[in-house]
């Protein structure tokens, strides 16, 4: 993280992943293969994420597919690692029934997606080894205000998910949104 952070996400449309991957994928390679790569980045966490559900604060929110083009003022990613032996359902229902209502109402977070994880293919690039991929749950949640404004909010998260003994947070970060066109936050990097 002392070397700056950058988030890429792409949305690709339901029943389009193997067309969007194997297009992806050639592209990557021809573009590493034509020095057009670049290998001075590292890769922290890459891995392609199957939606699994979302939940929204209110009764008429901004669609999940819509997110990305909304302009929220933050997102808080969330990698949660659930025990061995832990199913996705278990973990969802204790989550979703028991937990995520009371810290949704009346925050600034809008939504709270999770998406499982997809063994990853041959990539032209180094990108470290995703361990627990069958027991990784990626969570979004679009904040109505700078993310890292809600960080003590997370930090419960994270104590109540260890608590319930289910699993474990063993990642998230507090993003900034990218100001198209100009080069807006990258002088904070360093």
């Amino acid at each position: 993280v002392q070397a700056g952070s950058y988030l890429a996400m792409y949305w690709v449309h339901e029943g389009h992943h193997d067309d969007w991957n194997q297009w992806g994928n050639k592209q990557a390679h021809w573009l590493y293969q034509n020095d057009r790569g670049f290998n001075e980045r590292i890769h922290v966490h890459t891995l392609l994420y199957n939606h699994d559900w979302v939940e929204y604060r209110d009764p008429d929110p901004v669609p999940l597919a819509l997110a990305l083009d909304r302009r929220y003022a933050g997102l808080v990613t969330v990698l949660v690692e659930r025990r061995e032996g832990v199913s996705q359902e278990h973990f969802d229902e204790w989550f979703r029934q028991s937990y995520l209502p009371g810290f949704l109402k009346g925050s600034p977070i809008a939504s709270c997606s999770t998406w499982s994880g997809i063994a990853p293919g041959n990539a032209p690039m180094l990108i470290p080894k995703v361990e627990n991929i069958e027991r990784l749950d990626m969570q979004l949640y679009f904040v109505e205000q700078a993310a890292a404004e809600t960080w003590d909010r997370f930090r419960e998260l994270s104590a109540a998910v260890d608590k319930a003994g289910l699993g474990r947070v063993i990642f998230a970060s507090p993003w900034l949104p990218t100001v198209v066109g100009t080069d807006t936050y990258t002088d904070q990097l360093w």
